[in-house]
């Protein structure tokens, strides 16, 4: 059963521009910091 207390963020028609810095930020870190890729290209990795 839902929190009676919770209360979602509203999307709004236009996002402000620190909204989209914020996503921005959040999908280059998701994409670039994918731990699987991360330790396949330390493993591969021929010298050191």
């Amino acid at each position: 059963m839902p929190d009676k207390g919770f209360f979602p963020e509203l999307w709004e028609e236009h996002p402000t521009g620190e909204d989209l810095l914020g996503l921005s930020r959040y999908a280059y870190k998701s994409f670039y910091t994918r731990p699987r890729d991360i330790v396949k290209d330390i493993v591969e990795v021929r010298s050191f």
